[in-house]
């Protein structure tokens, strides 16, 4: 039979390893077993380093390994441990960008998180930002009413907010070091309170008479101070005593 006429199908073939080279006879690939498992490598031409790995791992699974043109590794595409897919950029050995099933993480270069922006399992999404101790600085989430931005201490504990709520539509609080809130900002409205939590004072607008109005108030709350305008618009001061029942009073009219 001649060989023109042979053919080319050549069945089912069984090997260790296959290697391919290219017209230089430059390795630059190899499909072979490693504990086990299958292995494919391919190298660029004029070099052993190996560009491009793929791998079957038992734990893991499949896994696809990207490095660079000095050997070093760059991507890494596979499962993590909870088996859910996993994308790592790396970059001077240390992972810089993880994108899980349900989250994203920015690294630092000593490898700690530095952002992190993921999806809670209510469906909300939430950012965090952290200091290079590896504690949450910023937190930026979402909430059923609305969105809410938190700055923290080295201690992680609250020191600013800003957020939507159903009673006030956009809130300011600040905080103290103990983590109660000394000051609240609403629309038409800032807000004082002790480390109680107890109001002190309070500057807006009056609701009756559409003028600015100024309240003190004592430690138990009451208040004992105002000064703002009635309804014919003329300006009023009151004071009030420990009880918050009215003492003295005066208006600018003349």
């Amino acid at each position: 039979v001649s060989a023109k006429s042979q053919s080319k199908n050549l069945g089912d073939i069984i090997v260790n390893s296959v290697t391919v080279e290219n017209e230089n006879g430059s390795i630059v690939g190899r499909l072979k077993s490693m504990n086990n498992n299958g292995v494919l490598y391919l190298n660029k031409s004029g070099t052993k380093k190996v560009s491009l790995a793929l791998f079957a791992d038992e734990k893991l699974g499949g896994t696809l390994v990207t490095r660079n043109s000095n050997g070093e590794m760059v991507t890494f595409l596979g499962a993590d441990s909870t088996g859910s897919g996993h994308l790592q950029i790396v970059k001077n050995n240390r992972p810089s960008t993880t994108i899980g099933d349900d989250y994203i993480r920015l690294s630092s270069a000593l490898g700690s998180a530095s952002v992190v922006l993921r999806s809670d399992p209510d469906g909300s999404g939430a950012m965090q930002i952290y200091n290079g101790d590896e504690k949450t600085a910023v937190l930026i989430q979402s909430q059923e009413e609305g969105g809410q931005i938190l700055t923290l201490n080295p201690k992680e504990q609250t020191s600013a907010m800003i957020a939507t709520t159903e009673q006030y539509g956009g809130v300011v609080s600040l905080y103290n070091s103990d983590e109660v809130v000394m000051s609240i900002l609403v629309p038409g409205s800032h807000k004082t309170t002790n480390e109680n939590g107890i109001l002190t004072s309070s500057l807006g607008t009056n609701e009756g008479s559409a003028g600015g109005v100024l309240e003190t108030f004592n430690e138990h709350g009451e208040r004992i101070g105002y000064f703002g305008n009635g309804k014919s618009q003329d300006g009023i001061v009151g004071l009030f005593d420990r009880y918050g029942e009215a003492g003295w009073s005066a208006s600018g009219k003349k």
